[in-house]
Formats: C-alpha cells, sequence, structure tokens
C-alpha cells in the first residue's frame, strides 16, 4: 500500500490517498496524526499584522 509512487495512483490528492489509507488501518496512530495536521487552517493574518506595524515604525528616510 505505502509505495513511493502511491501519490501518482491518486493523482496528487493526498486527501483522497488518505481516505483510501484509513479505510485499510482504521486505527493507525499515523492516520490520526494526518488528520489533525491537514486539518489545519493556513492563516497568514498575523504576519501581515507584524508587516504593517513594522511598515509604522520604521518608515523611508
Amino acid at each position: 500500500m505505502f509505495v513511493d509512487n502511491a501519490l501518482v495512483t491518486f493523482n496528487g490528492d493526498v486527501g483522497q490517498f488518505w481516505n483510501f489509507a484509513g479505510d485499510h488501518r482504521k486505527y493507525s496512530k499515523l492516520l490520526k496524526l494526518a488528520a489533525v495536521i491537514l486539518s489545519i487552517g493556513v492563516n497568514t493574518a498575523t504576519c501581515e499584522r507584524y508587516f504593517s506595524e513594522h511598515a509604522a515604525i520604521h518608515t523611508a528616510l
């Protein structure tokens, strides 16, 4: 099941791969970890806020 070209079989769809893996190994700790990591939302608001603060403090001469 876990071979180098496994994602090729799923056309690069990581979610479909983990669904397939979950059907075959329902109680795997790796599956639980993958579910947690893949469900983290991407948020750049903090980074953008820091850049805005930096621009307010450091102005061009």
